[in-house]
């Protein structure tokens, strides 16, 4: 689900990045209050809230073509994947990174030592029909497929999403899985109705520099690598996202695993020896032609940037992690300015400084919930921030060989 019209419209332009700690109750007031909701706490509320569409399920014998499409034409993020037709028993899931797993694979641009890969080549190769179920065996960091019941609370859903795991689906009353709770519904379901719980307005006027959260341990790719380069640096670390930056690490823009979709057709295929730039121009050619204007999302935000735009934005661009960049206004912490040399001239407008993350996001919540958050910093002049757990875990593990790291 977008941003309501209200919350889109009010954004604030690329050029500014955010809205002040003083205008965010002006801003908020745009929104209409919420009716028809049972509780002003979020937290008691039933997951069944976040219901906003059926689930897709598919069995052992769906083809990659027909899995690949489904995944794609109704842009779901996971298809979970039963025991037989018939079954209730999910046995696995097929996501994104299967299917950059599979690509990579069939156009022979990894070097995969898992003896099950060859056999999938192959397949592929004798044109036999290879299976979703077969491949996602094969998936990296794949979440435990976790179910939950009707009645569980948003509360009891924050704890676990902050945790790290991305999904979860929900049963109905007979126990038979209905949807998927994510990260981002739940980011979006509370952004949507703000208005309707006033506890979380002291939160939104926080900055991501006085909540410390986020990671400086990033990865990140050279505009001028091949965009076959950064999904192959995606299925072998694990992580779900690149920043790509120029020579003086200056943010351009972000790839992925869902961009894997416009590779996927026989006509595409040759933007896998494109650069990672031009790649970029084509995603905002492709979200502009949907979108009926020439426009494409700003993944960044700053540390000045306050909570309250951060949802905004991670609800406006539908991405689980937003990319920490320098503002030109205010000095760096630190910590982020120690990654520059003098000999660098210091950092520069829009150069990367971290990572926030949907995890990162949910830990807040959950931490406003539970009275545990870290207070406002006492002085103006406090400094440094350290890296979520869950951030720091995702992105440490990037190898040696990719092309840029800080």
């Amino acid at each position: 689900m977008p941003l309501s019209p209200q919350s889109a419209e009010s954004l604030p332009s690329s050029g500014r990045q955010s809205f002040g700690v003083n205008s965010v109750s002006e801003f908020l007031a745009q929104f209409p209050v919420p009716q028809g909701l049972p509780s002003k706490s979020w937290q008691d509320l039933p997951v069944t809230f976040l219901h906003d569409n059926e689930i897709a399920l598919i069995d052992p014998e769906t083809s990659m073509e027909e899995a690949s499409s489904i995944l794609i034409d109704r842009e779901l993020s996971a298809l979970p994947i039963l025991a037989a037709k018939g079954s209730n028993e999910i046995v696995s899931t097929f996501d994104y990174a299967d299917l950059n797993a599979f690509l990579l694979m069939v156009v022979g641009f990894d070097d995969f030592n898992d003896d099950r890969f060859k056999e999938l080549a192959e397949k592929v190769r004798a044109g036999n029909v290879v299976t979703a179920y077969e491949v996602s065996l094969l998936g990296k960091s794949k979440d435990v497929f976790m179910t939950i019941p009707p009645t569980t609370t948003l509360g009891e859903l924050a704890k676990t999403l902050a945790s790290g795991i991305r999904r979860v689906a929900v049963t109905n009353e007979s126990g038979e899985l209905s949807f998927m709770a994510s990260q981002r519904s739940i980011i979006r379901f509370l952004w949507n109705n703000i208005r309707a719980f006033p506890d979380l307005e002291p939160l939104m006027a926080r900055t991501i520099h006085s909540l410390d959260i986020g990671s400086c341990d990033i990865t990140c790719i050279s505009g001028d690598e091949k965009v076959a380069l950064a999904l192959r640096q995606m299925n072998q670390t694990g992580i779900g996202s690149l920043a790509v930056v120029d020579s003086q690490f200056r943010l351009l823009g972000n790839i992925s695993l869902v961009d894997v979709k416009y590779v996927t057709r026989s006509s595409s295929v040759y933007l896998l020896n494109k650069s990672c730039a031009h790649f970029l121009s084509v995603i905002k050619s492709e979200q502009g032609i949907r979108a009926g204007k020439d426009s494409a999302p700003a993944f960044n935000i700053y540390e000045s940037s306050t909570f309250a735009f951060t949802l905004a934005k991670l609800v406006a661009t539908q991405c689980h992690r937003l990319w920490l960049v320098q503002s030109p206004s205010c000095p760096p912490s630190p910590k982020n300015n120690s990654h520059f040399t003098s000999s660098s001239g210091g950092v520069k407008v829009n150069q990367l400084l971290g990572v926030v993350s949907l995890t990162d996001i949910i830990s807040v919540l959950y931490a406003h919930m539970k009275g545990t958050l870290i207070p406002p910093p006492a002085s103006s002049h406090r400094h440094g921030r350290r890296g979520s757990t869950s951030s720091h875990r995702s992105h440490s593990k990037a190898s040696g060989d990719i092309s840029m790291r800080r």
